[in-house]
């Protein structure tokens, strides 16, 4: 620490933590620069784990702490965790078992995961961001979840997202493998407003519609996610051994429409059938089904 006659005092601080509690992490949190709601959020979304590691470098004059506008010094703090929840948002599945490293660099904080799970499906990337900590600009979290689609579908039925799409994580059935990537925007302050971009990604998946009493193999193609909508178009698979394609589409009642287009192959059928009838329709049929699930 020095302070030469009218000058701003300068500091050169490296320090290091080892093996501690995230609830005590607020503690090292840069709260002066910091939104106060944003000091909450960090306090509600990070209350519980272990911290494996804090470092903390403060380097330069302390009137233009922390360096973001003239660049002149160096502020950073990093911390890795270990079993960590993260409570992102009311009404949303939190992120369990975290292990993560949290920096603070000048003005911006970032969380790069390392490992994690939502539900029962590992997180195969995550990374979550805020620009700017004051005023505190929106937390844009991205990330990249593997594992079975009923997970993924379990999404919808979260508070958040269950009075616009419960009804039809309700009436879909889902087994298999599929892919979540997510896109999402969670305003912390009066800045920015909630958004997501999310694609469901079925592999080989199948998907039950016990009211239709439709079972759906070999199901691939792209469920897109929105907060106001579900979109689906190319979405193919296979049933009774023929092919079948799936679309979902919003309607201005605020309603989701699931329609499914069949056309069945009469030989491919009898193919499925234990005991196929003596006598059978030739050629093929096309039959087409909607399902409208309400929404609010």
């Amino acid at each position: 620490f020095e302070q030469a006659a009218g000058q701003a005092p300068h500091l050169e601080l490296l320090a290091q933590f080892q093996e501690g509690q995230v609830a005590a992490a607020h503690r090292y949190y840069p709260a002066d620069i910091m939104n106060p709601k944003l000091v909450n959020w960090l306090d509600g979304a990070l209350s519980a784990g272990q911290v494996e590691h804090v470092g903390v470098i403060v380097k330069g004059p302390l009137d233009s702490f922390p360096f973001n506008k003239q660049r002149n010094g160096i502020f950073e703090v990093v911390a890795t965790t270990h079993e960590t929840p993260l409570h992102y948002r009311e009404g949303w599945p939190p992120l369990q078992d975290l292990s993560a490293r949290l920096e603070f660099h000048e003005q911006s904080m970032d969380i790069e995961l390392l490992s994690g799970r939502i539900y029962n499906s590992p997180i195969q990337q995550l990374h979550a961001s805020i620009d700017d900590l004051w005023p505190a600009t929106p937390l844009h979290l991205t990330g990249r979840i593997a594992g079975p689609p009923e997970d993924q579908i379990a999404v919808l039925k979260e508070d958040a997202l269950k009075p616009k799409f419960g009804h039809i994580a309700e009436a879909l059935r889902v087994r298999g493998d599929a892919e979540l990537n997510l896109d999402f925007h969670v305003p912390l302050s009066q800045l920015g407003e909630y958004a997501l971009d999310g694609t469901l990604a079925f592999k080989n998946a199948g998907l039950a519609l016990p009211g239709w009493e439709l079972d759906i193999d070999q199901i691939n193609g792209d469920l897109l996610i929105s907060l106001d909508a579900l979109r689906a178009q190319g979405i193919h698979g296979q049933t009774m051994g023929s092919p079948v394609s799936v679309s979902v589409t919003p309607q201005k009642n605020g309603s989701t429409r699931v329609s499914a287009e069949l056309r069945l192959d009469h030989q491919a059928t009898e193919k499925q059938l234990p005991q196929p009838p003596r006598q059978t329709p030739k050629g093929n049929a096309h039959s087409a089904s909607h399902l409208d699930a309400p929404g609010v």
